[in-house]
């Protein structure tokens, strides 16, 4: 209740702010010549974008590395922001709530694209905190490779000076995702299949988990939302499961505080191993700081925890 109290005050003092903003910023084409300014809500789209549209645009960030999606509030900065967008690129499926306001100062006629709900990808069922779906589509590469397609064709329509270039990027990107997909199958494909059981902080790894054949357990947060709460008996429970299953490690997530998991892992006797990037690419200069780099790293730091 907290929280949504808060996302409604924040939200009508971005309105404010915004109502008081020029009316310039209207009228949804870019300006010949310019960049386009393309915002994208988190980080994993926000490096698709960057791939996809090279010098041609400009990233307007919301969240930054680290951040997690799932409890952020917006900033009379980031009305700014959307307000002098030319794209606005999120990741929907219930993801960013907090942008269901914040959207509103687009300009008129700005495309708002769902990449997400737009892409042809098949939504996992969600839970009673995500009731649109599993949010968390990027984290099989195959979606990932079907996102980068929709900001291709977004991008070509507000943009056809730069069909060429935004197509051209696609693929070579596109060309990348698929060495990376091919990479992890090969690398999951050596370790035993009764070795490769997945704990976290939260269930974020859906898709991945289905993707390469791994066993999810559960996790400390039983949720595809931060914003649950484990119980006495889901903490116990779980612990349980830990010990039946022989898992060896529980892996934290580097946008949740790691105590919970902590305290799991002392209750049921195994390690932790940090730092998954989940709902967020890792900060500028870290092992996860772009999408490849991302999925290498968590694939790397699970095999290790699973084998070691």
């Amino acid at each position: 209740m907290m929280r949504t109290t808060s996302l409604i005050v924040a939200g009508l003092a971005i309105a404010a702010l915004v109502g008081c903003l020029p009316s310039g910023l209207s009228g949804a084409q870019p300006a010949a010549g310019q960049p386009i300014n393309v915002l994208a809500t988190t980080t994993q789209i926000q490096d698709f974008v960057r791939n996809v549209g090279g010098d041609r645009i400009t990233v307007i960030p919301i969240l930054q590395g680290d951040d997690d999606a799932h409890e952020y509030q917006p900033t009379a900065a980031d009305a700014r922001s959307v307000a002098g967008a030319d794209l606005i690129v999120t990741n929907g499926v219930g993801l960013e709530t907090w942008f269901d306001s914040l959207g509103r100062n687009a300009r008129s006629g700005v495309p708002i694209v769902k990449l997400g709900e737009e892409s042809g990808i098949a939504v996992r069922p969600g839970d009673e905190e995500e009731p649109l779906g599993d949010p968390h589509v990027w984290f099989d590469p195959t979606n990932a490779q079907r996102m980068v397609n929709r900001i291709r064709d977004a991008l070509d329509a507000i943009d056809g000076a730069g069909q060429a270039t935004y197509d051209q990027n696609a693929a070579r990107y596109d060309g990348q995702l698929d060495q990376l997909d091919r990479d992890i199958t090969a690398q999951w494909a050596a370790v035993p299949a009764d070795q490769r059981k997945l704990v976290t902080n939260h269930d974020a790894f859906g898709y991945y988990v289905n993707r390469y054949g791994i066993v999810f357990v559960g996790s400390v947060i039983p949720s595809l939302s931060t914003d649950a709460e484990p119980s006495l008996s889901d903490t116990l429970r779980i612990a349980e499961a830990i010990r039946e299953q022989n898992v060896r490690a529980i892996f934290t997530e580097s946008s949740i505080s790691p105590r919970l998991a902590e305290s799991l892992s002392s209750l049921a006797g195994v390690r932790v191993y940090s730092n998954l990037y989940s709902d967020s690419l890792g900060k500028p200069g870290s092992e996860g700081d772009t999408y490849i780099k991302m999925m290498r790293f968590n694939t790397q730091t699970m095999i290790a925890g699973m084998t070691g």
